[in-house]
């Protein structure tokens, strides 16, 4: 077992024991603690020396009150329960960063009716590709972070949160089954289409372009600022003034990024460090004097930095030294 699902075990055994969840999750968990764990193809599912550690270490520091066993249950065998309850609640899940554009992340839940979240965070330099339990695809970018609860292939509404960063949706048409992305600036509701969605640092602006279909937007401090976006159209949004304006253009470039596809429209040096920095995971100094004279646009395919600086140097006249993840520009 790896060790980030022992370390989300524990968060779950944590919230159960100290009474953080909901009345419902509790019930549901108290309910698998009461079936009959003797099937030995669940139990294999177990590592044993987490059992005998990460868990008793759980039971003993978390718990409220002293926990009592049955006398027929060995203290082994209880935490071996309690961990076969978690696994089975968990259900499986496999999450493989990638930075070529075959490698995918499969998340599932063998308990949809769980109110459990998935959480997947990226870092700067990461680019990830997520199939959801109904399917949805999701492209997310460096640093950012999505949330989606264990029920969404079952529940009236399919809910994903995008906490931060850059993601490309792909969504599984469903017509009784809406799908809603909810983003500090509002949300986005969908029945079945593909746009990309970036949030820009420092409440700054939100954008938002269709691929297929049309996207519902809502703002979500004001739900009278209501837009509906089509195939084609790009929504920028600016939270602090709630000011929203479209645009028609060539959206695919918005979403360019998921093909490995670095593009640049007329970007100054603040803008092209910025993406620079999420796209490769670097840190890139530029001096003042540079920072709003340079120009570039530009597009590479199967981008990587060096291929990038050397083309960048081909529109400006500037030198560059990279030092590990630092990128020094001159």
């Amino acid at each position: 077992m790896d060790q980030q699902k022992k370390q989300r075990l524990r968060k779950i055994f944590k919230a159960y024991l100290r009474e953080e969840l909901h009345p419902e999750e509790k019930q549901i968990i108290e309910n698998w603690f009461d079936q009959d764990y003797a099937d030995k193809r669940r139990l294999e599912q177990i590592d044993e020396s987490m059992g005998k550690s990460a868990f008793r270490e759980i039971l003993a520091k978390t718990a409220p009150a002293p926990v009592t066993l049955p006398k027929a249950v060995s203290p082994i065998k209880a935490v071996m329960k309690y961990a076969a309850a978690a696994i089975i609640l968990l259900g499986a899940v496999s999450i493989y960063l990638y930075e070529q554009k075959d490698r995918s992340v499969h998340l599932t839940n063998t308990i949809p009716q769980l109110a459990i979240e998935d959480t997947l965070i990226t870092q700067p330099g990461q680019r990830v590709k997520v199939t959801l339990p109904d399917s949805t695809t999701i492209y997310v970018h460096g640093n950012t972070k999505i949330r989606y609860a264990a029920q969404l292939n079952t529940a009236a509404e399919r809910k994903v949160y995008l906490d931060q960063g850059e993601a490309f949706f792909d969504v599984t048409h469903r017509k009784e089954q809406p799908f809603v992305v909810y983003t500090a600036a509002g949300k986005n509701k969908v029945l079945g289409t593909s746009f990309n969605i970036k949030l820009e640092g420092g409440d700054r602006s939100y954008h938002l372009s269709v691929n297929t279909g049309a996207v519902e937007f809502t703002s979500g401090r004001d739900s009278s600022i209501r837009q509906i976006i089509r195939k084609g159209n790009h929504l920028i949004f600016h939270p602090e003034q709630q000011l929203l304006s479209v645009e028609k253009g060539e959206v695919g470039n918005f979403s360019s990024w998921k093909d490995n596809i670095f593009i640049l429209n007329g970007d100054n040096w603040h803008d092209v460090k910025q993406k620079l920095e999420n796209w490769f995971g670097v840190q890139v100094h530029v001096p003042r004097h540079l920072a709003n004279t340079q120009f570039f646009t530009a597009t590479f395919e199967e981008a990587t930095l060096k291929k990038v600086l050397k083309g960048l140097q081909q529109i400006n006249t500037f030198t560059y030294k990279i030092d590990g993840k630092e990128v020094y520009i001159e």
